[in-house]
Order: C-alpha cells, then structure tokens, then sequence
C-alpha cells in the first residue's frame, strides 16, 4: 500500500513538471519566434535543450521541496506562533483547514513572488550597471525561488487551521489569513512592480514607448519561462511532503501552548458575556 502510494506520489511529481516544461517550452518557442523565424532545426535545438535543462530543474525543484523550504519554512512558522504565544493571544488549533489552496494556486503564487523578485532585482542592476551579467541574471531567479519558502507559513497555518481571537472585535481570525494581509506575497503584484520599473528604466535609456513595453515584457517572460519549471517541481515535492511535516508541526504547537480544538467549534474560544443582571 506505501509503495502504491509513493508510486502515485512521484508521478504526479513528474505529470506536473512536465506539464510546466510544455508550458515553458511553449512559452519559449513562441518568444523567439516573435523575435525573427524559426525553423525545424532551431525547434528541434530547443526540444533538446529542454531534455536536458528539465532533469536538473527537477533537481533544483527537488532540493528546495524536500530539504530548504520544509526547514527554512517550518522555522518562520514556529516563530510567527510563538511571536502570538508571547504577545498573550488565545491561539486554537482546529480541525478545519482555511481555504486549502491547489497545486496550480501554488505554483503560480511562488512564480509570481520569484518572477517578481528577479525583474525588481534586474532593474536595480540596469540602474548601477551599464551590462548586466548572464549570470548574475541566472542566480537571481534561483535566490529568489529559495527565499518563496516565505510563503510555507501561510499554507501550513491555513493547512493547521491555526486561529487566534480577536477581543475588541468579538471574531475569530485565522492566522494564516493575518500573515498573508501583512506580508502580500501570494500574487503577481511584485511582477507587475518588475515590469513597470523595467519599462520606466528602457524609456529613460531612449527607447521608445512601444519598445520600452516590448523590452519589459521579454525580461517578465523570460524570468518566468526561467522560474515555472524549478518553482513546479518545488512546489510539487513539498506538496508530497506537506502532510507529514503538518502532524510534526501540530504536535509542536500543542507543546508551545496552543490550546486544543480539534472537534468544537470556534464559538466556545469566544469571550463569554457576562449575565444579564435583573
């Protein structure tokens, strides 16, 4: 039964890298083929070249799934927990995840953080520098897919169904939702800042409008054709990993004092009204 399972685990770990190699490659061959013609040769080229970039995104995917955003991601979680602990809130753990988020969802909220970091990162560069080096454009895709493991604290405290009572407003807030409000890293707004800076930098170089929107949008495509593989296969691994490293945390949180109710509902953590006199 376990090795039925692991089986089916891994190849949905495969059924969605590949599904976002084809989207990449797509994305790819489309881009370049903008820039001039493209025959069979030079798709084929490319074909291949995928072949052998996908196995090590699947590495890289894999490193920061099993090993860097499990870590580095439970660490923060246990921080921003015991930050409430400390702060004297009434912190419940339920049986009622928050919103569970898809594997797509996912995904896209981690290329939408890496993307944007890289263009945002790419801009200041254009700023300093006259060039900008292949490689430094290389490593910054690859920094800011290790810094997503910001993120994990908003799908574990969700997954938990962590909450916290807020007195003065009489509600139950779930915690995963608070962290997600103060830090706004689980959308595409930071691609959009990257875009707008690019644009605003290649306008004030001389270019014109339409070649200043033409230009962002290659960097914009470009970094995300970069991040989507990588930012799958992480996605993806940690996914496969998540339910494990959810019971470990749970137990944790009973530990550090958070109070048990798994089985009742948020109603009896609420402040109880004094009784009516007369």
């Amino acid at each position: 039964m376990k090795l039925d399972t692991a089986m089916e685990d891994r190849t949905r770990v495969l059924q969605t890298v590949v599904a976002a190699a084809a989207i990449a490659f797509a994305l790819d061959t489309a881009l370049a083929a903008i820039a001039g013609p493209l025959g069979a040769a030079d798709v084929l080229g490319r074909l291949v070249g995928y072949a052998i970039l996908v196995p090590l995104y699947l590495a890289i995917g894999w490193w920061l799934g099993t090993r860097a955003w499990p870590k580095r991601g439970a660490a923060l979680t246990r921080r921003i927990i015991r930050r409430r602990i400390a702060l004297k809130r009434l912190i419940f753990i339920c049986d009622r995840p928050d919103a569970p988020r898809s594997l797509p969802r996912r995904i896209w909220e981690v290329v939408g953080f890496a993307a944007g970091l890289s263009v945002l990162g790419i801009a200041a560069l254009m700023l300093v520098r006259e060039t900008v080096d292949g490689l430094l454009v290389l490593l910054m895709p690859l920094a800011a897919l290790w810094g997503a493991f910001v993120i994990i604290p908003y799908w574990m405290l969700s997954r938990l169904g962590l909450r916290t009572v807020d007195p003065v407003r009489w509600t139950i807030i779930p915690i995963g939702r608070r962290y997600a409000e103060r830090a706004r890293v689980s959308n595409g707004a930071l691609v959009l800042l990257g875009a707008g800076a690019l644009f605003n930098i290649l306008f004030r170089a001389g270019a014109s409008g339409t070649e200043a929107v033409a230009g962002a949008l290659a960097v914009v495509l470009r970094t995300i054709i970069t991040v989507l593989v990588i930012a799958a296969a992480a996605v993806a691994y940690y996914h496969r990993h998540e339910f494990a490293l959810a019971r470990k945390l749970e137990a944790e949180c009973i530990e550090m004092g958070v109070r048990d109710g798994r089985g009742m509902s948020d109603g009896d953590f609420l402040p109880r009204l004094p009784p009516v006199k007369g």
